[in-house]
């Protein structure tokens, strides 16, 4: 796909073609041509997974770039040893580009190894009662879009996309998130709140948001110092505030704040007897699986 960066930062999609003195590579591949005779390439990495983004001139060396969705990109150029005003790549625009490369995709992760270990926290689902879907990458996810087992896709996809990354405790959140009952949190996603911070005290952003849940920041602050980690604080009139560890590793390096009303906190904590801990990573959880469903929209339909 090739696009033209217009002098109004938005972008004009073109015939497809590859400019003069550009080898485009098999594959997944998207083109911007800039100003100045420059060009935006993207393409996937060697495992077909991640993308690849350079910035070149055609008879130059290429100049890797990293694009991050909604954020705008500048790139600095010279021609001739003079320096030419950076050519800026708007959010809008960098979405556009990125949309369209993974658009092409297979999307990131491992089949086998996600559905093994889902197999375990999920064993009661049907699914799971044969071995050949779980050895079949695509008979497997048409079957589980085909149920169409809401629970079962975001729980698949959180955790091949978070393997992928090397993120091997999303297994303690998805284990909490199915003891808490996923429908249950569905329930009240639009009521709960979470956050994170590298220390007790919550980060100014944090506490602008625990003001309007009714939770000052002195009252907050003065029951944290008069108390150990975890904690919680109740305000009747909106619900409970949980504050906490990811991990039992006191060596942890950040908190978990979390907001949920008080019939959810019921549920959990007094008729389910959840640990603190495990509230808050069954919130993260529900975080991540709606995190996740909008990263696999992004990729290839198979």
């Amino acid at each position: 796909m090739t696009f033209e960066l217009m002098s109004n930062g938005t972008l004009a999609e073109l015939p497809p073609f590859t400019p003069e003195g550009i080898s485009a590579p098999d594959g997944p591949c998207v083109i911007a041509l800039l100003p100045h005779n420059m060009y935006l390439l993207g393409s996937a990495d060697g495992t077909g997974f991640y993308e690849n983004w350079t910035v070149m001139r055609p008879g130059s060396e290429p100049q890797a770039v990293h694009l991050y969705d909604n954020e705008s990109l500048k790139i600095n150029q010279t021609q001739d040893d003079y320096e030419l005003p950076p050519i800026i790549l708007p959010a809008n625009a960098v979405n556009q580009l990125k949309n369209n490369l993974l658009s092409q995709m297979t999307p990131p992760g491992d089949h086998l190894p996600t559905v093994m270990i889902l197999r375990q926290l999920m064993h009661d689902n049907q699914i799971f009662y044969g071995d050949f879907l779980l050895q079949n990458e695509q008979e497997f996810i048409n079957n589980m879009e085909q149920t169409g087992d809401e629970f079962l896709i975001k729980a698949y996809w959180t955790l091949r996309f978070a393997l992928a990354r090397k993120e091997f405790d999303v297994t303690n959140r998805l284990r909490a998130w199915v003891k808490a009952d996923p429908a249950l949190l569905e329930k009240f996603k639009d009521q709960i709140k979470i956050w994170f911070s590298l220390q007790e005290t919550p980060d100014e952003n944090i506490t602008a948001e625990l003001e309007e849940l009714g939770f000052p920041d002195l009252v907050v602050k003065r029951i944290i110092a008069q108390n150990a980690v975890p904690l919680i604080i109740y305000n009747p009139p909106t619900g409970y505030l949980i504050l906490t560890k990811p991990g039992n590793d006191s060596g942890s390096n950040f908190y978990i704040w979390a907001f949920m009303p008080q019939d959810l906190w019921d549920e959990l904590r007094e008729r389910k007897k959840l640990l603190i801990q495990d509230i808050a990573l069954a919130l993260w959880a529900s975080l991540d699986a709606d995190k996740a469903l909008e990263e696999r929209a992004r990729y290839i339909k198979h």
